[in-house]
């Protein structure tokens, strides 16, 4: 240890690193302390050959695979193991790390340091992990040995690591925006590594529901893919899935390569997160999106979301393999062929699941972006002194309105695509709705986004939060109490009616006029007057945020235009002071 420690302070060991970021060599000299690089590495290094071995004697002995096979099957335990090391560990160190620098105020003393932000933020993603990088080292001699006992190629190997590391990054960018927003570090820690298993193992679930590029949020069909070339195997123990085992993904009329629509995605959302962290280097009081920003990305999610629906809507064998599915299933014993057409029930899958993700988009947009009360307010003062007539539309502190507006239209325009596209293949849409339902569904989610952005710009973040648990959560867990106290049917429809859980499917619904009272009870028969109700309810929440929204903004700018400009002081008073 004594010899370690001289070598690391030897004068040339000192002119290396002073080339190195400055962040990363104080990272490395605090996580990677010869006692603790010792203890974690023995650690690893004994986990890392157990699971070889067990997994190589399971594949060869009573899976009774050769030799060249049990060493691949062996080779793909470690590469799970490396990704848990890097992907869990390494994120929840990235959150934990920046969380707790920002709440020792050492992140307001490298702010004054002649780095650029860049420069910081890369030495924090890439220094706080640095302990996780070193047990990665440490389980490659087992990758080297596993490669040459298994025979395995390795360009497929270089491929999964390079497709691997952009998302190890997604997930350590992922962790240093949670801790420097996050106010503690076991919170920042326990959100990310929550968030890494949501986007690994829930968020791909949405791919077998159409939106196949919820799948690319992870090195997963990659892994997928080297696993079945390698192992020839359609299914290896619950971990590959045949619907990862893709080579294109089909995104509009055009087949895109798995990896590089991966890399291509991933790739995006690191630029994304990197600019909120950017942005809140700078300034803590700036947004972490810019207006222009978070127009951008929605723009992209909804052109991701029409992509990957425009495949399955216009592709005939695609949507009898999936009628032909749902017919299958049954869904509670419902007879498919004789109550509900199963193309409708197909299309208003893919119709609820895309207002829900376009909701909860354009609520993390309006989160990313909406002004307080001392934003706008500090916004006016400044246009004052510039004489400017009016807020600048792109600044910070201009209302978020028009981009609620736009991400309305947005959706909107997307769901007339959509409706298009599946009445045009006769499979998806028997008979052609109402042009008064088919405005319902784009109604309610208008609805809804201005009543959480008047909100959010009224009362802030947590304003919007209590708003959404008391217009939404309440009305959702009152429909279930109700339903299981066994109160009346139509009464209890009605209740869960103010919630999108409810008035989405509602609406969604009466687009197919299902009214058979067997299929299921009163919802079906009611559809029409619930959607109704529900676009009732959320119409007046809107008008009612709104109002408050617009009566406080004038307030403000009433208040805001009775203070002396800096140009026109106020006049002191010859009144002695008491």
């Amino acid at each position: 240890m004594v010899r370690l420690r001289r070598a690391l302070t030897h004068p040339t060991t000192m002119s290396i690193l002073n080339r190195i970021n400055p962040l990363i060599v104080k990272s490395a000299r605090e996580r990677l302390r010869p006692r603790n690089a010792i203890s974690w590495g023995l650690v690893v290094i004994i986990v890392t050959g157990f699971v070889y071995f067990i997994c190589y004697n399971i594949a060869g002995v009573q899976a009774d695979l050769r030799h060249e096979q049990a060493a691949k099957f062996a080779l793909l335990a470690i590469l799970v193991m490396q990704g848990i090391i890097l992907m869990l560990m390494g994120t929840g160190s990235v959150a934990i790390g920046i969380a707790q620098e920002r709440m020792n105020g050492v992140l307001d003393y490298q702010r004054m340091t002649p780095m650029s932000p860049t420069s910081k933020i890369l030495g924090y993603m890439f220094g706080l992990p640095i302990r996780e990088y070193y047990l990665f080292a440490l389980t490659l001699p087992f990758v080297a040995y596993a490669t040459i006992q298994s025979g395995i190629r390795i360009s497929n190997l270089i491929h999964l690591y390079m497709v691997g590391f952009v998302s190890v990054w997604l997930y350590h960018m992922t962790g240093l925006v949670a801790g420097i927003v996050s106010p503690k570090p076991w919170r920042a820690g326990v959100a990310t590594q929550g968030m890494v298993l949501m986007m690994y193992f829930v968020m791909p679930a949405l791919a077998n529901l159409g939106f196949s590029f919820f799948l690319y949020l992870t090195p997963r069909p990659v892994f997928a893919r080297l696993a079945y070339e390698e192992l020839e195997l359609a299914d290896l123990r619950g971990i590959i899935y045949p619907s990862d085992l893709k080579i294109y993904e089909r995104l509009f009329e055009f087949d895109v390569n798995t990896s590089v629509f991966t890399v291509a995605l991933q790739g995006f959302l690191i630029l994304s997160l990197f600019i909120i962290v950017y942005r809140k280097w700078r300034e803590e009081s700036q947004h972490p999106f810019s207006k222009l920003y978070a127009l951008l990305v929605y723009c992209v999610t909804q052109l991701l979301l029409l992509g990957t629906l425009w495949s399955r809507l216009t592709d005939g064998e695609s949507i009898r393999a999936m009628k032909t599915y749902v017919q299958q299933m049954g869904f509670g014993g419902i007879d498919f062929h004789r109550k509900v057409n199963a193309g409708n029930f197909v299309l208003g899958e893919f119709l609820y699941v895309f207002f829900a993700v376009s909701l909860a988009m354009s609520l993390l947009m309006i989160a990313l972006i909406a002004p307080t009360q001392h934003s706008y307010a500090k916004g006016l003062r400044r246009s004052r002194k510039l004489n400017l007539p009016s807020l600048p539309r792109w600044s910070d502190s201009a209302s978020a309105l028009p981009f609620g507006i736009a991400f309305i239209v947005l959706t909107t325009i997307t769901y007339g695509v959509l409706i298009h596209l599946a009445s045009r293949t006769g499979e998806l849409m028997m008979t052609a709705p109402s042009p008064l339902a088919l405005a319902m569904p784009p109604l309610i989610f208008a609805a809804f986004v201005l009543t959480m952005l008047a909100m959010c710009q009224r009362f802030t973040l947590r304003g919007m939060f209590m708003t959404m648990f008391i217009a939404w959560v309440v009305p959702f867990l009152t429909f279930i109490l109700m339903l299981a106290g066994n109160a009346s049917q139509i009464a209890t429809q009605y209740t869960g009616a103010p919630s999108p859980f409810h008035a989405f499917l509602y609406a969604i619904v009466n687009l197919f006029k299902i009214d058979d009272g067997n299929l299921s009870g009163t919802m079906m028969q009611n559809a029409g007057k619930l959607t109704f109700f529900a676009a009732a309810v959320s119409i007046a929440l809107a008008t009612i945020a709104l109002a408050m929204l617009f009566k406080h903004e004038a307030d403000i700018r009433e208040r805001e235009s009775q203070r002396p400009t800096p140009e026109t002081p106020a006049t002191i008073s010859a009144e002695p002071a008491l």
